[in-house]
């Protein structure tokens, strides 16, 4: 398989940056083409953030999971014409304290041009040493342009040509410091769309970066990528069963259970069974002609009081697991399924 998809991926030089943020407000400005969205590594959250804007799911691209090939596959089976992929923690974060599976390592094998997100709220001079450092370690030159965060318009004018002169790097324009534009996060990181009021900062954010940032800049970059080819779809990883007929798999997905990867539902689809999705909050049964049940992760504990009212749901779903239903309840899904929750 071989795709003219224009590519880039938003990295940063750690967490709290502000990638989602940008990223999400990117996407709102390009939302106009068909323009799609990945995000690297294992996280549940931050793609919630992208489908919001764009409408449709985000896709994980995680090497720990996936080799090369597959990775490739993977991003293949959703590249639209433009794919904007967000990085996690910062560029070169892998396991321990490699390059192993970090977000550098996806825009390896992707073969991905990257622009590198700076936090330049507390530097100055600095800052161009924190750049050179990150261009010293990229081997395959990847990095193609910077954005500082956090930064006056003023301060960002003076310091762009240095960075331009002593980097060897595109200046591709700045996001000042913006009051009540911000993410707020807890132990799992960001919090829920619906609690970040993602949809009015986006739309806000999106604003000023049309003015601050060269997004044709980014564009360019973007169609700078060589074709990827894969030589495999993401059929081709699958072993499809030999069954008499599909089994259904009900899948809770709601406001307190949310936490699913598109890949895996691809690839039970694949598989040969069909899915449907209840609600734990708002629907009185699983679906009747359910084989199997899968409970995701989520936040279980912000709707304690509604899921415990939905005493039906909570009767049917007991019976079914007494009565010997295959069920898969993972994180927040393993809660519900207790005896209660502390909140």
């Amino acid at each position: 398989m071989k795709k003219n998809s224009s590519r880039i991926l938003i990295s940063a030089t750690s967490s709290n940056v502000g990638k989602t943020l940008f990223t999400s407000s990117l996407l709102e400005v390009l939302k106009f083409a068909n323009t799609h969205s990945f995000k690297c590594g294992p996280d549940y959250i931050d793609p919630m953030y992208h489908e919001v804007v764009l409408g449709i799911p985000s896709k994980n691209l995680d090497p720990f999971f996936m080799d090369e090939d597959m990775l490739k596959a993977s991003f293949l089976e959703d590249a639209g014409d433009i794919n904007i992929i967000e990085g996690c923690m910062g560029l070169y974060d892998g396991l321990g304290v490699t390059k192993e599976c970090s977000t550098y390592d996806v825009a390896k094998k992707l073969e991905s041009p990257i622009v590198l997100l700076v936090d330049a709220s507390k530097a100055g001079y600095s800052i161009v040493a924190q750049i050179k450092g990150f261009l010293a370690l990229d081997e395959d030159s990847l990095i193609k342009g910077v954005i500082l965060n956090r930064i006056s318009e003023g301060y960002y004018k003076k310091l762009a040509p240095v960075i331009e002169k002593e980097c060897n790097v595109k200046p591709l324009g700045y996001i000042p410091t913006l009051k009540n534009a911000a993410f707020e996060s807890r132990h799992l990181g960001l919090m829920s769309v619906e609690e970040n009021n993602a949809k009015e900062i986006i739309s806000a954010v999106s604003a000023v970066i049309k003015e601050t940032v060269d997004v044709d800049g980014i564009l360019e970059i973007a169609e700078s990528a060589k074709p990827l080819i894969g030589g495999k779809t993401l059929s081709d990883y699958v072993e499809r069963a030999s069954l008499d007929k599909r089994p259904l798999i009900a899948i809770a997905k709601d406001e307190a259970f949310n936490f699913l990867y598109k890949d895996n539902i691809t690839v039970l689809a694949m598989c040969g069974v069909d899915i449907e999705y209840f609600s734990p909050i708002h629907d009185k049964k699983i679906p009747s002609k359910a084989s199997a049940m899968i409970i995701p992760g989520g936040y279980p504990e912000l709707y304690a009081k509604e899921l415990e009212e939905n005493k039906s749901m909570m009767e049917d779903i007991r019976e079914k697991i007494e009565d010997g239903m295959p069920v898969l309840a993972e994180c927040g899904g393993f809660m519900y399924l207790c005896e209660g929750i502390s909140v």
